[in-house]
């Protein structure tokens, strides 16, 4: 975390490949970072349900437990040059909801830079206090709550997530310039895991590994649009990526206006029609623009929900679908796997990333190619 408050500052998770590549991770299971970083993270996934849905919050919020992320923070990274993907989460959402993907892009050598977005569409967040040395919260903001209409207020939202999106990209090329950079974080105790390591050096160690040539922006839903806005008004990214994209909120926006080459990968049951036909604009304007579907998943596939509710006995995790749709037929950890494969193949055909062939899709997962929709 850097800067003062939401404006001047960023709040990001880095994840990166490490030097040390021989570290039994199960050894030392006791350093993995909670998949709640804070309390206020339960609270606020409960407090985003519907009120008829109360009680099911109250039980995920206090008989979930807790989740660790199989990562271990602090290490030295590798001294290779990495391209770079920032990473923009969902409506309600936050920087851990998509671990389990951001670290299998990390794992096939990038640096993935996960924004916590301080617009008030994330579950929650915080931002430093001016009176002392705690955080003051913002929780989630429900459209119910909008003063004005839904559009006006998501388009001051998506500026601010471009700007973080410009102030992450500036951030990460004073670490890959050896600049020191002051995190907030080292300040407080309240969130250890994203404390970087007491040393005066530290900044060090980032040094040269990034390859600032081969920039990728990617998100999931709000994060979708964000690629799309991010891309147009940052045009330092060669990619983007949107996964199951919100495309509500960059309605306005002319396919021309976007130059770089665009992935789209939808889940089944999410897209409306409005939805497509504007992913088709896109599709029809550029041949560098592709889109597929993976078959019998839903919208939320794409975060760790799935593998959450997967920990629970057979009956719980039923009803839990039943109530809340979370998890698809599809095995979770099959459509993460098709999904980054789907990425690492077309950032290979459109920036040299050096993959010697192609990702392989599981065989378990079915995929189409193109909208899945008769457009008019």
């Amino acid at each position: 975390m850097t800067g003062t408050n939401q404006s001047d500052g960023v709040f990001i998770r880095l994840i990166y490949p490490a030097e040390e590549q021989s570290i039994n991770l199960c050894e030392r299971h006791s350093e993995w970072p909670n998949w709640y970083p804070h309390q206020n993270y339960k609270i606020g996934y409960s407090q985003v349900m519907p009120p008829r849905l109360s009680p099911v919050a109250r039980f995920l919020q206090y008989a979930a437990g807790d989740y660790f992320i199989p990562i271990l923070p602090n290490l030295k990274p590798s001294a290779n040059k990495f391209p770079v993907i920032v990473f923009s989460h969902g409506i309600a959402s936050n920087r851990t909801t998509y671990s389990n993907i951001c670290n299998q892009l990390a794992s096939n050598g990038f640096i993935v830079a996960v924004i916590e977005h301080r617009d008030e569409s994330a579950c929650a967040t915080c931002v430093p206090s001016k009176e002392n040395s705690e955080f003051n919260w913002l929780q989630y903001k429900k459209s119910s709550q909008f003063v004005g209409n839904e559009y006006d207020v998501r388009q001051v939202q998506l500026q601010i997530r471009v700007n973080e999106v410009q102030r992450t990209l500036d951030l990460l090329r004073k670490l890959n310039k050896g600049e020191q950079i002051e995190n907030i974080f080292n300040n407080y105790s309240t969130h250890s895991d994203e404390c970087l390591e007491n040393r005066n050096d530290r900044h060090i160690d980032f040094k040269n590994v990034m390859d600032t040539n081969k920039l990728i922006l990617a998100g999931h839903s709000y994060g979708g649009a964000t690629v799309i806005c991010g891309l147009k008004e940052i045009p330092e990214f060669q990619i983007g990526i949107c996964l199951d994209s919100w495309m509500f909120p960059v309605k306005e926006i002319k396919p021309e206006d976007v130059k770089q080459p665009l992935l789209f990968v939808n889940m089944e049951t999410f897209q409306s029609e409005s939805s497509l036909i504007k992913m088709n604009q896109f599709l029809q304007n550029s041949k560098t623009v592709q889109v597929w579907t993976i078959n019998n998943t839903r919208h939320t596939d794409i975060s760790d929900f799935p593998l959450l509710v997967m920990a629970f006995s057979t009956w719980v995790t039923s009803a839990i679908n039943w109530l809340i749709p979370l998890q698809s037929k599809a095995n979770p950890y099959h459509i993460h796997e098709a999904t980054v494969s789907m990425c690492l193949n077309f950032i290979q055909n459109n920036i040299n990333i050096g993959a010697s062939k192609a990702a392989q899709i599981p065989t378990e997962i079915e995929v189409t190619e193109g909208i899945q929709l008769k457009i008019k």
